[in-house]
Parts: C-alpha cells; structure tokens; sequence
C-alpha cells in the first residue's frame, strides 16, 4: 500500500549553515491491515520519518509510492486532499482547534468528507465510551487534561476509518488503563477496517502489539524485529535491542518479565 525509496531529509546548509541529515536513504513498506513500529533513540529521525510518509513534509529526495501514485509529485493541495482521504493523524501536541469542543474535534474527518451528522455522532460516542472520555467529552481542549486532549486526538484520527493511520507517541500522555484502551481501539480498527498503523515509540510494551518493529538511528534503519510467537517473547526481543542501543533503565518486573 505504502512504499517509500531513498527517502532522504536534510536540514540547513543554506547560507554557509551547518546540515543535518534528519533521514538518511529510507526504505519502507507497509501492506493493508499490517501494523508496524518505529523505535529509535531520541533524534534518530523518527518524527522527520513520519511527517515525510504523511506529506506533510517533502523528503529533500527519494519517491514515496501510496497505491501506485507518487506522492512527492503532487501539488500541496493534492496532498492535502490525499491525506483527507487515506490517513489519520495522531500527534504528539495534539493539533486540536481551541473554538471546538473535544467532540466537535474528532467530528472534523467526517464533516470535511459529508458525512450524516447521525453518523458522526453515534461513531464518535461509540470510541468516546470505549476509550473512557466520556465524562470530559463536552470540554474545550483549554480545559481539558493531556490524556483527555490525546484520546479526542486519537478517535479523530481513527473516526473516518482511513487507510493509514499515522501515530507519534499515541500513549505518551496516557495512563496505564487509557493505554490500553487506545491500543485496543488501533488494533479494532485494522481488524474491521483493514487500516494499516504506523507507530512511533518509545514504549516496548506499546510495541509489542505491532506485527513488526523498525530501530532506526541517525535516520536509517538498524534492524527490524519481526512478532512471530509469543507476545511475551516479542517483548523481550524488543528490550533486548533498546537495551543494546542504550535504551534507559526498563522496568522488567513491572512488566511481569522477571
């Protein structure tokens, strides 16, 4: 569905400024239904990586293919047309607009798409109740805590049930139970929808939901880790290569891992 070739970021070098080469000859596929992660260390380029994939930025070079059509071709409206369409966003400030209740946020998808006002409604009430935002449903983001403001986030992402949904820390501002609750409603959407998920992380256990994680440092790619098995087995794959990238100190019996 999605595939991406020497893609390529660079930053600066203009006017005698030092450059900074944010993604480094990237190369990525991603099939319907398939959820993938993306860890690295802080600065590796996983942010660049996703607002690259999701037009909102152009690679410096490297082609960008999404079900046969080339993406870095295409004028800004026709992107911003594309990622109306075929993607979700969730991202780590939010991108909320302050005028909206949390509700009237998450209804944006389907207003820009016409969607029955009936529709918009009992779809967003439905993912409210089953992320537990109901209580602060009516809020203006002014008022609203992170977690609140993430999940209303996360339901607009999700609400138009798009191709592809593209997630920055989507449990960053979460607790354990609302974590778990967001992940769930992920993995309900690829499994009704056939949407895919890329996710960027620095949570092994969020991870350990993906069929496959990507470790990139320095804006290229490391290694990937493949589920296969056992969640429980995955997971300690996982911790075993943030270990050996000099992940911080990880919290093994609080996972239940020793």
């Amino acid at each position: 569905m999605l595939e991406a070739r020497f893609l390529t970021k660079i930053y600066g070098g203009e006017g005698g400024m030092p450059s900074h080469r944010a993604v480094n000859g990237f190369h990525l596929s991603i099939h319907p239904g398939e959820w993938v992660g993306v860890m690295g260390p802080s600065g590796s380029g996983k942010t660049s990586l996703l607002r690259i994939l999701g037009t909102l930025d152009l690679p410096t070079s490297g082609e960008l293919w999404f079900q046969g059509r080339e993406l870095t071709t295409l004028s800004s409206e026709e992107r911003a047309q594309f990622r109306r369409r075929h993607l979700g966003f969730i991202f780590q400030d939010f991108r909320l607009l302050e005028a909206l209740t949390l509700r009237e946020n998450t209804w944006l998808p389907l207003v820009l798409s016409r969607e029955d006002p009936a529709v918009m409604q009992e779809r967003s009430d439905t993912m409210a109740a089953a992320l537990g935002l109901d209580k602060g449903w009516h809020r203006y983001p002014r008022h609203a805590s992170g977690g609140e403001k993430q999940r209303a986030a996360a339901i607009r992402a999700m609400i138009h049930r798009p191709d592809l949904v593209l997630a920055d820390e989507p449990t960053g501002n979460l607790d354990s139970k609302a974590s778990r609750a967001l992940l769930s409603a992920l993995e309900t959407l690829r499994q009704q929808a056939n949407s895919a998920i890329l996710m960027v992380t620095h949570d092994p256990v969020a991870a350990s939901r993906c069929d496959r994680v990507l470790f990139i440092r320095d804006g290229a790619l490391m290694t990937e880790v493949r589920h296969g098995g056992k969640r429980q087995d995955f997971l300690r794959r996982l911790l075993t290569v943030v270990s050996a990238m000099g992940g911080e100190h990880l919290d093994l019996e609080g996972m239940g891992l020793s």
